[in-house]
């Protein structure tokens, strides 16, 4: 029913991107040329299709050395009729056992700035995960801070926040029933990035790709 089509960025023209912004845009408002820039600082991406219709995507990037490998996700916009059939899941967990081939020795880490919803759509299947805030390790920060600004977005160490010049919609915010953001996953979300229905803001967090991880997110 559903299938997946894999972009590498040489091919991120407007031809391409422009279907993806407008099905983003009805969802997490921002500028088309906000969200091509952003969409251009990836390696890959993965669109999704039910029979012909376009129904989500997500952008990759993968970067480091063989001893340290990091994993960044971004854009994961699925269509609210699409939804809970795990399809960002399967691409995540193609990506990321995809550099454990390549790489089998290296630590590898999966970074994400997150929606509330992008993050509770993938803390939910975790064993663990941890914000990058003030307590974070400033190697990891840093990290977080340079993929930031390479999508002209701005990341507060102490809070984990980081400003994206996205806004949500009516449409995406009334798409969920008031029971989910009274969620556990939600309401730590909720903690840290108080104001993230009008502020323009993501949280950054990070989660290490080992067993527990793998093993939770492919059941």
């Amino acid at each position: 029913m559903f299938s997946t089509q894999r972009i590498a960025r040489a091919n991120f023209d407007e031809a391409t991107l422009r279907p993806l912004y407008e099905l983003s845009n009805a969802l997490m408002a921002e500028s088309y040329e906000h969200f091509a820039h952003h969409a251009r600082t990836n390696d890959e991406l993965h669109v999704f299709y039910r029979g012909d219709e376009l129904v989500g995507f997500q952008l990759w990037r993968a970067f480091g050395d063989a001893t340290q490998r990091y994993v960044l996700g971004g854009k994961l916009r699925i269509d609210p009729s699409a939804r809970r059939n795990g399809l960002h899941l399967t691409a995540g967990l193609e990506v990321l056992t995809a550099q454990r081939r390549a790489f089998p020795t290296a630590r590898i880490t999966r970074l994400s700035i997150a929606s509330l919803f992008g993050f509770v759509s993938i803390a939910r299947r975790l064993a663990h995960f941890a914000f990058v805030d003030a307590a974070a390790p400033a190697e990891l920060a840093d990290v977080v801070a340079r993929c930031a600004a390479e999508s002209h977005y701005a990341y507060h160490r102490a809070s984990g926040r980081v400003e994206v010049g996205i806004r949500m919609t009516a449409a995406q915010l009334q798409a969920y029933p008031a029971a989910y953001f009274e969620s556990e996953l939600a309401r730590a979300y909720v903690a840290r990035n108080a104001g993230y229905r009008e502020n323009g803001c993501y949280l950054a967090f990070a989660f290490e790709v080992d067993e527990a991880n793998l093993a939770a997110l492919s059941t």
